[in-house]
């Protein structure tokens, strides 16, 4: 792989956001997937400025856990934890 085509693991989402809209340009050369360009475009932003945080959208508290990973692994409908 090529030093221009290695991802960065520490990229925040506010690097992808400029004058309040999406950059796609960046976004593009990133994300080479256009559907999931598009995807990520129509997130709305919000207004105020908010800070970055991990969230795990397969669990109702946002954590990762490897009871929701697992059945994600393994391809099952998604069954929202307590």
């Amino acid at each position: 792989m090529e030093d221009h085509d290695k991802i960065k693991s520490d990229l925040k989402v506010s690097e992808f956001i400029q004058n309040n809209k999406w950059n796609i340009y960046k976004l593009s050369h990133y994300i080479r997937n256009q559907d999931i360009v598009h995807k990520i475009i129509g997130i709305s932003l919000p207004i105020s400025s908010t800070r970055d945080s991990f969230y795990w959208g397969l669990s109702s508290t946002g954590d990762f856990t490897t009871n929701s990973a697992t059945w994600l692994a393994l391809d099952h409908p998604q069954e929202e934890e307590q």
